[in-house]
């Protein structure tokens, strides 16, 4: 569904399908968010804000119990509590749902949604990285296997020299598929060179 130019929910799929009609499924790697991501970003904070509206209701009707108001004002106001309560959950949600990182044997795609209204696309050329690594943040992120990728490069003209993709699942395992499909291509290209 596309709602804004930048607002493509079809983009991921488009995307990767392209790229495995280029080079093959074997690859083509896609990362998503993690569940803990979901659960951390998304869920608890939702959770968090229907317990803090009931709260309000609550609390409006006992501690006012005369407060009259026209159905328009309070609809407004409700509107306005809800959009500052839910506001953050629903960008993260997007986050998860829509962020993703594609690596094939030319680029790595990193594909980020800022809300409705902003979208960012960084491309790394896999000839120019210099280090993957992964990175933990803290006791849980290693309970949950859940860390950080980071792919480094030789800098271009923009310096853009890495791409940092957070709350991925077993990131080793990722890393070590993205560098067999790196290996693999600059395997590749030194034999069609000689």
């Amino acid at each position: 569904m596309k709602i804004f130019s930048t607002f493509d929910t079809q983009l991921k799929e488009e995307t990767l399908s392209l790229e495995i009609e280029r080079h093959g499924e074997k690859n083509v790697h896609i990362i998503h968010r993690s569940k803990l991501f979901l659960l951390l970003k998304t869920i608890i904070p939702i959770l968090q804000a229907v317990l803090f509206t009931i709260i309000i209701i609550i609390s409006i009707h006992y501690l006012l119990p005369n407060f009259n108001y026209p159905n328009l004002t309070g609809t407004i106001i409700g509107t306005l509590v809800c959009i500052i309560l839910y506001n953050n959950a629903i960008s993260w949600y997007i986050d998860y749902t829509m962020d993703y990182c594609i690596i094939t044997p030319d680029d790595i795609i990193l594909t980020q949604q800022k809300w409705f209204l902003s979208r960012l696309v960084r491309t790394l050329d896999v000839a120019k990285i210099k280090s993957i690594h992964t990175e933990k943040h803290s006791l849980l992120h290693s309970i949950f296997n859940t860390w950080k990728i980071v792919f480094m490069s030789d800098g271009d003209e923009e310096q853009l020299w890495e791409i940092i993709f957070e709350y991925i699942s077993d990131p080793e395992w990722q890393k070590k598929r993205i560098q067999r499909i790196i290996s693999e291509n600059i395997y590749r290209q030194h034999r069609h060179n000689n």
